[in-house]
């Protein structure tokens, strides 16, 4: 799933919630949109899985707006 997350402080410990996404699925993929200062995730997780491991990064979670983007998967890769 690709997930936006937005809400997050400009000052977020990026390494803490890498880490802890990573805890959850190893191949996430995790970066910051330099545009929007949103949060970007791909990875084998749900919206609640994400909130959890942004929080037990140490990030405050209540306010956050995660939303879920609509699959782009061809199926090409059987994945």
């Amino acid at each position: 799933m690709e997930f936006h997350v937005d809400g997050l402080p400009a000052a977020v410990d990026m390494a803490a919630i890498t880490d802890a996404i990573y805890n959850i699925d190893p191949a996430a993929l995790v970066d910051i949109d330099p545009s929007t200062g949103a949060l970007r995730v791909n990875a084998a997780m749900s919206a609640d899985d994400l909130t959890t491991a942004i929080s037990s990064a140490g990030q405050q979670a209540d306010g956050l707006l995660v939303m879920q983007l609509p699959s782009n998967c061809c199926g090409g890769c059987g994945g």
